[in-house]
């Protein structure tokens, strides 16, 4: 929901960008593709999975937050990003995860 998307201490903007993403099922479908980006491309950093997906970094980062959520990704260890050279956390898909993934 967009209230997920958005926290109440956020902007109203961002509450109104959030409903938008969330209406006309943008989130959903950038949540599958980031989805079968980690299942695809397992034990990568947001930032990775945004230069193999060919996507702006923000789409990974905001999805991979609402994927754990579900309970569909988890982190499993930390290590440098090879695209911004800094720690960070590396993703994989759950069992949960994969039942979510068509033709899994």
């Amino acid at each position: 929901s967009a209230r997920q998307l958005a926290r109440k201490e956020d902007p109203e903007t961002s509450r109104i960008a959030a409903r938008k993403v969330v209406k006309s099922g943008i989130a959903s479908r950038q949540r599958a593709a980031v989805l079968r980006a980690v299942a695809q491309w397992p034990e990568r950093t947001t930032a990775e999975l945004a230069v193999l997906m060919q996507v702006d970094r923000s789409v990974p980062g905001r999805r991979m937050c609402e994927l754990e959520r579900a309970g569909y990704a988890q982190k499993v260890t930390k290590r440098r990003c090879t695209v911004k050279g800094s720690m960070a956390f590396v993703y994989v898909v759950t069992q949960r995860g994969v039942r979510e993934i068509p033709g899994q």
